[in-house]
């Protein structure tokens, strides 16, 4: 028998054995796993929608539980859904409206809420329609199709720089497929194991980390000057579905306020590095007749933590508070 075989039998069980160790005491320890739960979606048949939320999901995503409704919308039922006197104020998006990473009561919704209801009373309701990896359009498309019978009086819409871009998530043969998943046999195992093995998902999730490579503020710039150059589709198209969302709600004498959502990396600096993604963003939605906030400003606290997490880099619990606290400054 040869060495390498002989080193293979008396190894193979010992590594077994730590792999077990390992497992129980992530378990044991309150480990979490992190993975984007595709069940979360259910696949719609619009074709501009491509999936939606899905109704009634209760279940881990991006490493927090999270809540569907029965309307298909983030957060609990409506409270005041056949009062025609509710205040209600939604807010438009994707994975950043919708609050990846952070639990039920941490969202920008959910805490807005709470600062609108403890200025005006029970009277008010914010809605959550963000979805994950949705752009303008779906977003302008939902507002039309769910936010409308609601009768809000606010729409606030959380525009982030990646809504020029062609979207994470897919449908294939009525299947949705988030960012983190491969198709087939192999992608079907893979995925498993990420939600039913703590090592391997603890290992999985710190290498995606790991083989990102961080772009310098330089590199970044130029990215977001292409995108958001004049005749770049991306953003043709993104500006196009603005101006109708825009013109949707006006015509329904619904005040629009759109946020142009700053970059994580670069609130570190002064001034604001990506400033001039802001300024056009803004230009458009000024154009169309909406009100457009810069949080920037409100962001720039060194002391503020920005990111839910090294693996999770969706704005904290904490930055939606901060971004909370200036919207219900301005809404009266």
């Amino acid at each position: 028998m040869s060495f390498l075989r002989r080193l293979f039998i008396i190894s193979f069980p010992t590594f077994i054995l730590l792999l077990l160790l390992l497992e129980g005491l992530l378990r044991a320890t309150g480990y979490v796993p992190y993975f984007q739960n595709a069940l979360a979606f259910a696949p719609s048949n619009n074709p501009v929608l491509l999936y939606s939320l899905r109704p009634n999901f209760s279940g881990l995503y991006a490493g927090v539980p999270i809540h569907i409704n029965s309307q298909g919308f983030r957060g609990k039922e409506l409270s005041h859904q056949n009062d025609s006197s509710a205040f209600r104020v939604v807010i438009a998006g994707d994975s950043i409206a919708f609050g990846q990473g952070v639990s039920e009561g941490e969202t920008l919704a959910e805490q807005l809420n709470a600062d609108l209801q403890r200025k005006h009373g029970s009277n008010v309701e914010v809605i959550n329609l963000g979805v994950p990896g949705y752009d303008t359009c779906q977003e302008d498309l939902k507002f039309r199709e769910d936010a409308l019978p609601l009768k809000p009086r606010i729409l606030i819409l959380l525009y982030c720089e990646n809504d020029v871009d062609p979207g994470l998530i897919t449908v294939k043969n009525g299947v949705v497929i988030s960012s983190d998943v491969r198709t087939g046999l192999f992608g079907d195992l893979m995925a498993g194991a990420r939600k039913h093995c703590d090592v391997y998902n603890f290992v999985w999730a710190r290498w995606q980390v790991l083989k990102s490579r961080k772009l310098s503020v330089t590199e970044y710039s130029a990215i977001l000057a292409r995108k958001y150059d004049e005749n770049y589709p991306g953003w043709k198209r993104s500006k196009a579905c603005l101006a109708d969302l825009a013109s949707l709600a006006k015509a329904q004498s619904i005040r629009v306020i759109v946020i142009p959502f700053p970059t994580a990396g670069g609130l570190r600096y002064k001034p604001y590095p990506f400033a001039g993604y802001i300024k056009t963003v803004c230009a458009a939605a000024q154009a169309d007749d909406a009100e457009c906030l810069d949080v920037v400003p409100s962001l720039q606290d060194p002391l503020l933590r920005v990111t839910v997490s090294n693996i999770e880099n969706h704005p904290s619990a904490e930055v939606y508070a901060k971004v909370a606290e200036r919207l219900e400054s301005i809404i009266p």
